[in-house]
């Protein structure tokens, strides 16, 4: 149980970006934002989520291992977010933070 356990815990992200284009871009908008967004995906190994919301690293996840490129795919698309953004938020997990909230003591299970 307790390798199940860990096992499990080694597919969870300690860093997320949650991201949603806003709904009435124009379509040269659209395609330049997702192209963005795709450029910094490949720069930074991340993937999109079945939500179709939320991006993190590509797994296998080590102890803080995803904390850095999830932190360069923010900042690199940060300076588009009033533009082309409804939601733009990042989640740190291993920090105890969402979007600049501190949520109390860190909830990463590997720390």
């Amino acid at each position: 149980m307790v390798k199940e356990l860990m096992r499990n815990q080694n597919d969870l992200p300690n860093y997320e970006v949650k991201l949603l284009p806003k709904f009435d871009l124009s379509k040269e908008d659209r395609e330049f934002i997702d192209g963005k967004i795709k450029e910094a995906c490949e720069q930074y190994n991340m993937y999109l989520h079945k939500d179709g919301v939320t991006y993190s690293k590509v797994p296998p996840y080590g102890v803080l291992s995803d904390l850095g490129a999830g932190v360069k795919f923010y900042f690199k698309l940060k300076k588009f977010e009033k533009k082309y953004f409804t939601l733009f938020e990042y989640y740190s997990y291993a920090e105890g933070d969402i979007n600049g909230r501190l949520i109390g003591r860190p909830t990463s299970p590997r720390l």
